[in-house]
């Protein structure tokens, strides 16, 4: 047994339990908090204040401090991503490495260089950048979770927001990726592919979020939205594609600036790790006629359907490496796992919800274990207060 756990819990020596359980706690104080919110926002008022911004402010502020009030050593890429900034005294980019995707993308290049004319420290540079990526994950709980959705489960968010405070260009893209996602369920889908532009300009793989927005235009038309054979189509065609060119795809990302991705043996991948990713896929096929018809669930049409974008190509996503990908999507995915679990909780006595919501609570504890113990082994996981 005591193997077995060290095996789904590799506790390192760059492991830290007060580090851990700082992190739990504020995915369920953030979480918690947007919930009050939530319920403040589902109640009529007949004044111009709702209290429900002040909930969601308080959560959007706990994020901020939590990636700003942190040293330069806290995060595996983090110190890199300072010393860019330290360095960034002048702008000079080659637009042609853009093409090539050989170096870093040129809007980071020049959001930093801008910061860096007026300040040199790199605590303003995290709370600068951390504003708009904790206001980009707040601001989509806002639209895509209310007083009736599952908030337990979207405590996992901590975990990805955790790595963009590793990640820097990666953080501010997934921010642009937010909020178009929010702006696809507003239909505004020439705005959601201009902030999908300026995302790839801070990371490359944001250009997979044009597969998204062409999916979700797809089938948001009444015709399409019930013919799910077509997604099942497109996902048996690329597990066919990826068997049969499975070495073009081991080294899609050969010389590039993100070779590293694909740099693992595939002997040494595991799907271990995507186990509730492949549990998501398959819950919203079974699922999906609820999802395509409930009046209720089209809040979370669009989540649904951008991780069912996600679900068709993963196996050529999985192949190439490009594990980054299923992280943008994580609130998404949470969004639609809400309304999974809201479908099989209606059908609990009141005594089995409270088990059941029990249960829920021990496995996400353990599965951001899981992720964080596995994190911790590139180093640089213990929190250090920059005041401290």
């Amino acid at each position: 047994m005591t193997e077995i756990f060290r095996q789904l819990f590799p506790i390192g020596t760059y492991w830290s339990w007060l580090t851990f359980f700082m992190y739990l706690f504020a995915a369920v104080l953030v979480t918690e908090l947007c919930k009050i919110g939530a319920a403040y926002l589902s109640v009529p008022t007949r004044h111009s204040f709702n209290p429900n911004r002040l909930f969601y402010f308080m959560a959007f502020v706990i994020l901020v401090l939590l990636a700003s009030l942190r040293t330069s050593d806290v995060g595996r890429d983090t110190s890199v991503y300072v010393n860019y900034f330290q360095q960034a005294v002048t702008f000079n980019y080659d637009i042609r490495n853009f093409f090539t995707f050989s170096d870093t993308e040129p809007a980071y290049f020049l959001y930093i260089y801008l910061l860096r004319r007026f300040t040199d420290s790199y605590t303003v540079y995290f709370i600068i950048t951390y504003m708009w990526v904790a206001g980009a994950y707040i601001s989509f709980i806002r639209s895509n979770f209310d007083d009736k959705s599952d908030y337990i489960f979207l405590q996992i968010f901590i975990f990805y927001y955790v790595s963009n405070m590793s990640g820097a260009r990666s953080g501010i893209a997934t921010g642009f990726l937010l909020f178009s996602l929010t702006a696809l369920k507003k239909k505004h889908f020439l705005r959601a592919l201009l902030l999908t532009v300026i995302a790839s300009t801070f990371h490359y793989t944001m250009l997979f979020n044009f597969f998204v927005i062409f999916i979700v235009w797809l089938f948001n038309k009444r015709k399409m939205i019930n013919k799910k054979w077509i997604l099942a189509a497109v996902a048996a065609v690329m597990i066919i594609i990826a068997k049969r060119d499975f070495t073009e795809f081991q080294n899609f990302l050969k010389d590039t600036k993100y070779e590293y991705y694909s740099s693992v043996n595939m002997d040494e991948r595991s799907l271990l790790g995507s186990i509730f990713i492949l549990t998501t896929f398959l819950f919203c096929f079974i699922y999906y006629k609820k999802f395509a018809l409930s009046s209720r669930s089209k809040m979370a049409l669009v989540p649904f359907l951008s991780t069912l974008s996600l679900a068709v190509v993963y196996p050529v996503i999985f192949i190439t490496g490009a594990y980054r990908i299923p992280y943008y999507y994580v609130l998404p995915r949470l969004a639609a796992w809400s309304e999974i679990h809201r479908f099989n909780k209606e059908r609990l006595s009141k005594m089995t919800r409270v088990l059941y919501m029990s249960c829920e609570q021990f496995f996400v504890i353990m599965y951001l274990l899981f992720l964080f113990t596995r994190s911790s082994l590139d180093g640089n996981f213990e929190y250090h207060f920059i005041f401290g």
